[in-house]
């Protein structure tokens, strides 16, 4: 009779899997961190993944069952809390939950009391199930920020509850989970949790994309679009007009002697009026419409379905507004004005290239004849 083989994998050696999933996964959390040590709830929710994998590598090395218990139930309790932190979700749990978590203790007491002494081994299984279907809830609703990656963690999450509700019923069987069995449990918990960690970069990394994304689309100082974000989206509406035959309009418009006070006072008041004019811009157009700094002190506006004579109409309030702001530099009172030049699509354009060199070209006309004016074409309407 043939010798029976030995089995390829034994409590030992899924304990070296694990220690090495552990010390990875751990790496991996702290270089994450390191690299977004200011997003909330980060730093909380890789140490509560670090403290799990320690209760899931001590249930491997079948460490006394009260210390497995309270690693475990920590690190959970920790993810909860750091992952809707994270999410941008309040921290703390509403009365419901607090309700929900005081009827459970007080059944598993009950139990415990009347002689039920398979409880214990319910309380970690179910426990855990509990926190991994409120994490994968909470991953759900990043999806709409991060797409696949958090979908995936989501439903990742789901399946790991569902793995501790069933090791939690085969522990309830007269002798438990024989020890193998409980070391592929432990190890499949293992990996899935530093699966969830991969997966949380990839959407810390879609969320710093898309951060400077919006940063680059910015203007630091006035909060208008940059020069870059304004141009892209210029492009797409004048495409969009020449198409469809609405009419859009482009305002160019520039503080007038704005370089000698910046050379008599100093950046730092001269970035005080380029804010201000920015509101006057944001308060003075409509809400759809565009506004953007395109560079120094020369702004640029994108009014929709605008055709020329409205549009002209609109550069006229916002001179008049400007001019009429009281502004003042230390105790000095200023007047300030401002040169605009106006151009639509009804004009001879063929793409936003031209549409921007027009409206240039009439603000450099504006400020030649002294400034304080607006040029445009008001065709008809």
């Amino acid at each position: 009779m043939p010798p029976i083989p030995a089995a390829p994998f034994t409590p030992w050696t899924l304990l070296c899997l694990g220690t090495a999933l552990l010390v990875l996964g751990s790496l991996h959390g702290l270089l994450l961190w390191l690299g977004h040590r200011r997003e909330p709830g980060l730093g909380p929710l890789l140490a509560a993944g670090t403290l799990q994998g320690l209760g899931l590598w001590a249930l491997l090395a079948q460490a006394p069952p009260a210390a497995v218990t309270l690693a475990l139930l920590a690190g959970a309790g920790l993810a909860l809390w750091a992952l809707r932190r994270y999410a941008g979700l309040p921290a703390r749990m509403n009365r419901w939950a607090w309700l929900a978590l005081g009827a459970w203790l007080l059944l598993t007491l009950a139990l415990w009391a009347m002689g039920f002494r398979w409880v214990q081994q319910l309380v970690l299984p179910v426990t855990l199930a509990a926190v991994a279907l409120g994490a994968s809830r909470e991953l759900g609703r990043l999806s709409r920020e991060a797409g696949r990656p958090a979908q995936v963690a989501s439903i990742l999450a789901a399946a790991l509850a569902l793995a501790a509700v069933g090791a939690g019923l085969a522990g309830i069987y007269p002798g438990g989970c024989p020890p193998l069995a409980r070391a592929w449990f432990a190890l499949g918990l293992l990996t899935g949790q530093q699966a969830l960690a991969v997966l949380l970069g990839q959407v810390q990394g879609q969320r710093l994309q898309a951060r400077l994304a919006a940063l680059a689309a910015t203007d630091p100082l006035t909060g208008l679009a940059s020069a870059r974000g304004f141009r892209e989206r210029l492009d797409r509406a004048v495409g969009r007009s020449l198409r469809t035959g609405r009419p859009c309009s482009l305002l160019v418009l520039e503080i007038d002697g704005f370089d000698a006070l910046s050379r008599e006072h100093g950046p730092a008041p001269a970035g005080r009026i380029l804010q201000a004019f920015a509101h006057t811009l944001n308060q003075t157009l409509r809400e759809a419409d565009l506004s953007g700094r395109l560079d120094g002190c020369r702004f640029a506006a994108l009014l929709h379905q605008t055709p020329p004579m409205e549009a002209l109409l609109a550069a006229e309030r916002l001179r008049g507004a400007w001019e009429n702001l009281p502004l003042t530099l230390g105790a000095q009172a200023l007047r300030a004005t401002l040169s605009g030049g106006v151009a639509s699509t009804r004009e001879a354009v063929t793409g936003s290239a031209d549409l921007l060199a027009l409206a240039l070209d009439r603000v450099a006309s504006a400020r030649q004849g002294g400034g304080n004016n607006v040029e445009g074409e008001a065709l008809a309407t």
